[in-house]
């Protein structure tokens, strides 16, 4: 294994996409399912942000009727993402853009359903992370939900989790903070509330959720 998967702060796209293959995978199709189950519907369009290789809108594609569009700030991250359409059949629903989630480059009021997982971590500080969290709420449609997750899963699956990724970096773990949240689930809510936008936080087997509706 190349030293450099080691380190999470040093991968590439094609390094994250290698993890995503290799360790969450079994993962995303539950998140998906999740995520279905609490926006209710089969069809409409979801946008995945910060989707890296895009396991999880892929997962969503999979299981709905839903056309699902990919935005993330790395170009290489896009073409990865348009590789596994086409490789997956699933390019005839899906669209791809790359930007940055603190200036969205889509029109506003126009997906029902917005998702991302694990990128909430990469969103910068506080005045970044409201910029970034207006920015979805901006382009979430009337009566759409955003489901922004840190999800590793039930118990059993995080273990098996925790213990592929420690191979990649050794202090990787719950205890050390696996997912390099910068603030705690309360601290978000906090700032939707700020930005007045209505929300609730959920937690289940599949993960924990911020659930933003509009």
């Amino acid at each position: 294994m190349d030293e450099i998967m080691k380190n999470q702060t040093t991968l590439n796209s094609e390094g994250y996409d290698r993890i995503a293959r290799e360790v969450f995978l079994p993962l995303f199709p539950l998140i998906a399912r999740k995520a279905l189950e609490i926006y209710g519907r089969n069809d409409g369009a979801c946008l995945d942000i910060g989707a890296g290789g895009g396991m999880f809108g892929y997962n969503i594609a999979l299981q709905s009727r839903l056309e699902v569009h990919f935005l993330d700030i790395q170009p290489e991250a896009i073409d990865i993402c348009m590789k596994r359409g086409r490789e997956w059949g699933l390019s005839s629903r899906c669209s791809y853009a790359v930007g940055d989630v603190h200036a969205i480059p889509l029109p506003s009021n126009t997906y029902p359903l917005i998702v991302s997982r694990g990128s909430i971590k990469f969103w910068g500080n506080a005045d970044e992370l409201k910029q970034a969290l207006s920015e979805i709420y901006r382009v979430l449609k009337p009566g759409g939900i955003t489901l922004i997750g840190n999800s590793l899963g039930p118990p059993e699956m995080e273990a098996a989790i925790t213990e592929k990724m420690k191979i990649y970096n050794p202090g990787w773990g719950k205890k050390h903070g696996h997912n390099g949240i910068r603030f705690t689930m309360q601290e978000r809510s906090d700032m939707l509330k700020s930005l007045a936008i209505p929300h609730r936080l959920e937690e289940d087997d599949s993960g924990s959720w911020i659930a933003m509706m509009k």
